[in-house]
């Protein structure tokens, strides 16, 4: 038995078979890139929960697994659900879709990271209409938690994602659970709105890295407003766009603009806006 069928083997030990993949369609399927080249994953894990992510690590630290985790891999501009190197172990945390709370009152939620957009958009309208979630262009089906730990933006106020997060757990590469600001504490009141706690802060730590895998993270929402109005203006001439900046810094340094500001050109702004043309295009 070589070395790749014993740690598959000892995955579905620890995971249970039924969320250990590792036939060819599934391991087709998450070697997909936007990319020019392509890796191969050992196999593809789907844990449920914290304690089935801490015994994951666990194995992989056993096995010398390395691990590349997924939210929903939909996290469109900013990653893939294609490993960066082959041999890797996928760990796809779409199971682990739970809204843990929603308070009204502080108005804020707790998710784990494979729920979407869509789902968090669907669950407030019918709990809590009263708040609002920022969101971004990828669509309904992307999870809101791997934006944000890939510093994802949307277009609210609350569009610099990691700066309206508030307590993350994480599991460590040996299987300890880490808690992070006032988490830290049992029975805490303030952990999802007091983010540095007392000491260092360390929830950047797990932005763009690979120091924990994150399962819960507290995120604010923000009051539903009076009004709200998406604009959208364009320049015919790229010389103008460093006035257009300049001006729109000045802006936002007053406080008038507090929203995310997005620059694209032609091709991103049709991309946003309609599917790529398949059928024009004969496939390619």
């Amino acid at each position: 038995m070589g070395a790749g069928v014993r740690a598959v083997e000892a995955l579905s030990n620890a995971l249970g078979v039924q969320h250990v993949r590792a036939d060819e369609a599934t391991l087709a399927r998450y070697s997909r890139s936007a990319l020019p080249s392509r890796t191969r994953p050992l196999a593809v894990v789907y844990p449920g929960s914290t304690s089935e992510v801490q015994r994951l690590v666990e194995t992989a630290s056993t096995h010398g697994l390395k691990l590349y985790p997924i939210s929903r891999g939909k996290n469109w501009g900013y990653g893939a659900a294609c490993a960066p190197t082959d041999g890797q172990v996928i760990v796809d945390l779409g199971r682990m879709n739970r809204i843990l709370e929603v308070n009204r009152e502080l108005a804020y939620a707790v998710i784990e990271p494979g729920v979407t957009q869509g789902q968090l958009y669907e669950h407030l309208q019918q709990h809590a209409p009263d708040l609002w979630m920022d969101a971004t262009g990828a669509g309904p089906d992307a999870s809101v938690v791997g934006n944000t730990l890939d510093r994802g933006f949307g277009h609210t106020r609350y569009g610099d994602h990691v700066l309206h997060t508030c307590g993350m757990e994480v599991v460590l590469a040996d299987g300890r659970v880490l808690n992070t600001g006032f988490g830290h504490y049992e029975n805490a009141r303030s952990t999802y709105v007091y983010r540095y706690g007392i000491g260092p802060s360390l929830d950047g730590l797990f932005c763009q890295s690979n120091f924990g895998i994150v399962t819960r993270v507290g995120i604010w929402l923000m009051p539903r407003p009076q009004a709200f109005c998406a604009y959208f203006f364009q320049s015919q001439r790229e010389a103008d766009l460093e006035r257009l900046v300049d001006a729109m810094a000045a802006l936002r340094r007053e406080g008038l603009l507090q929203t995310a500001i997005h620059i694209a050109n032609d091709l991103r702004v049709i991309s946003s806006r309609v599917h790529y043309p398949f059928d024009r295009t004969g496939g390619q």
